[in-house]
């Protein structure tokens, strides 16, 4: 069994907060630590995986807005998604519209341009943790016994909310074939 580890740098928000981790053909994420900060009471971090794939097609008039997928099977309204930029870094957004006759699907922010070839998974949630007005920081029992398992060459998505100031200062693991 091959294992390659992943460390994914902090990111800062005001109410919410979201980081992706890769998807890896043919690998697993396992994640192994999760640190992070909120300044509400009820704050709470959420791990999603990958549930369906689907491939970017075209790009649509305003880039990173929305994009034109092969298949919009499965994907509705609200759903969150993690949009793998074609050569680029993977990004987590919320669908805010779907047309399933065009297969044009539209985000919660727009962005850098989301070109032809690029994928959009559908993401499924997992688990919550509380985190509350604090720094909390969950870590696997050992390399054998990690937080999460995600799908094989899906991604995972993480998310935290705060009422002002939060953030996810570490997300780490590896990939498991």
């Amino acid at each position: 069994m091959s294992s390659r580890s992943f460390s994914i740098p902090a990111a800062e928000g005001t109410t919410s907060v979201a980081v992706a981790v890769p998807a890896v053909r043919n690998e697993a994420p396992h994640l192994h630590l999760l640190d992070c900060t909120s300044d509400d009471a009820a704050g709470a971090v959420s791990v999603s995986r990958g549930a369906s794939e689907h491939e970017v097609i075209a790009t649509t008039n305003s880039p990173g807005a929305s994009a034109t997928l092969r298949d919009v099977t499965g994907l509705s309204e609200d759903d969150q998604v993690v949009v793998e930029l074609l050569g680029g870094p993977s990004i987590v957004r919320t669908l805010t519209g779907v047309d399933d006759e065009t297969g044009v699907v539209t985000f919660t922010a727009a962005g850098a341009a989301i070109p032809a070839g690029s994928r959009v998974f559908r993401m499924s949630a997992l688990t919550t943790l509380p985190v509350g007005d604090a720094n909390k920081q969950y870590e696997s029992a050992g390399d054998h016994s990690p937080l999460v398992v995600g799908r094989h060459g899906m991604p995972l998505a993480v998310s935290l909310t705060g009422t002002a100031e939060c953030a996810i200062n570490l997300v780490s693991g590896s990939y498991r074939s």
